[in-house]
C-alpha cells in the first residue's frame, strides 16, 4: 500500500518480449486500466542512464513493448524508460545480442547511481 493505494509490483521471469503475458493477465485478474500501468524497461535510444517517465507511445524497435500494446490493445500505458546505450556504430554486433549482454564496469557504475531517479519515476507516475 502507497498512501492507501494498492500497488502491485511484478517482474516477470519472461524476456522482456514476451512480456504480454503476465501484463495482460494480470491487469485482468484485477481489473486495472491500462492508465494504471507501468511498465519499466530499457531504452537504447538514451545513454546508459538516462530516465524519462512518459504515457503512451509507439513501441519503435521494442519488441516487449509491440508485444503488450498488441495483448493489451492499446498504447495508453506509462513507461519508465532507462537508457541502455546503442551498440557502437562500427560494431558488428546485434541490437538484441547488445541489450542482452551483460554491463560494462562502467555502465554499472553510472546505473547504481539512478536508483533515486527510478524511484523518482515512480513515484511521478503513482500521483498522475
Amino acid at each position: 500500500m502507497v498512501d492507501g493505494e494498492k500497488i502491485i509490483l511484478t517482474k516477470p521471469l519472461l524476456y522482456m518480449n514476451r512480456s504480454w503475458w503476465p501484463v495482460q493477465h494480470i491487469a485482468s485478474f484485477y481489473k486495472i486500466e491500462s492508465k494504471d500501468i507501468l511498465v519499466i524497461h530499457d531504452e537504447i535510444d538514451f545513454p546508459v542512464a538516462k530516465i524519462a517517465l512518459k504515457l503512451w507511445g509507439r513501441s519503435w524497435w521494442h519488441n516487449g513493448l509491440k508485444d503488450i500494446i498488441a495483448k493489451l490493445a492499446t498504447q495508453d500505458f506509462w513507461r519508465l524508460r532507462i537508457g541502455v546505450g546503442r551498440p557502437l556504430a562500427d560494431s558488428q554486433q546485434s541490437v538484441a545480442d547488445y541489450v542482452l549482454e551483460n554491463f560494462s564496469k562502467a555502465d554499472l557504475d553510472s546505473l547504481a547511481d539512478v536508483d533515486g531517479q527510478i524511484v523518482g519515476g515512480v513515484e511521478k507516475f503513482l500521483v498522475m
